[in-house]
């Protein structure tokens, strides 16, 4: 059996290649994919954030060393914009956008593609992107709020995070440590049992996911100087609090 297609491809365009190099037009067109996906703006444009190990997982084939340099040509050639977002000024996280007005006026420059061709990518992949999620979406009747999601969880006697959930397979893969997942899942919890009681959802645990995978908690952070991950100042308060419980 040919492996040609046995994982998800990674895409370029040749122009774009030829115009910023081909390892820049690789990861470009990564973050172009991960961004129509982005729920997170600032300043009216999509931002995304990865941390070099997670974009290593991405680009197997190169060194973290590599990406860094990448990442850093794309900056300093103004295609890509880095911007550090978090709110606590401890957390050195460091956000990602395209600078799309300056893609628009290169690739003309050097290829037949009209000055529309970036965007129109851009809406056939939101296009579909909807369409998909529309298709996998749920009846509003198996929708249900954390504190009732929770109680049915309690009655099968099932764990609300099993050992074996994707949660902890992207944990081991990035190297967080398990007590980090405990105490986001803590967090998770106070969140939308507490402060948001009436949100609904079909899956919690996939919602969690998402939450872990995107680190939209901001429980930790990447220290590059010791190569591991360390806990925010959130992520030290909430595990101060469960020990005190």
């Amino acid at each position: 059996m040919s492996t040609l297609i046995s994982e998800p491809p990674l895409q370029v365009l040749p122009s774009l290649a030829k115009e910023i190099g081909l390892n820049e037009a690789i990861v470009l067109q990564q973050i172009h994919y991960w961004l129509i996906r982005s729920k997170f703006t600032h300043d009216g444009r999509k931002w995304i954030y990865n941390t070099i190990p997670q974009w290593q997982e991405q680009f197997p084939f190169w060194s973290e060393d590599t990406i860094l340099r990448i990442l850093k040509k794309l900056k300093l050639t103004g295609y890509l914009r880095g911007e550090m977002l978090a709110k606590s000024k401890f957390d050195k996280t460091m956000y990602y956008a395209i600078n799309y007005d300056k893609l628009r006026t290169s690739i003309p420059a050097t290829c037949d593609y009209p000055e529309s061709h970036i965007e129109d990518i851009s809406n056939k992949e939101q296009e579909t992107t909807t369409e998909n999620t529309n298709k996998r979406s749920r009846k509003k009747s198996d929708e249900l709020t954390m504190n009732d999601w929770l109680q049915k969880v309690a009655d099968t006697g099932e764990r609300a995070i099993p050992e074996k959930s994707a949660v902890f397979e992207f944990a081991d893969k990035a190297k967080i440590p398990h007590e980090f997942i405990a105490i986001a899942w803590h967090d998770f919890k106070t969140e939308f049992r507490d402060n948001k009681p009436t949100k609904k959802q079909a899956n919690w645990r996939q919602t969690f996911y998402t939450y872990i995978k995107n680190d939209w908690l901001k429980i930790w952070y990447f220290d590059k100087n010791n190569n591991q991950y360390c806990l925010t100042n959130k992520g030290m308060m909430i595990k101060t609090t469960m020990e005190a419980a």
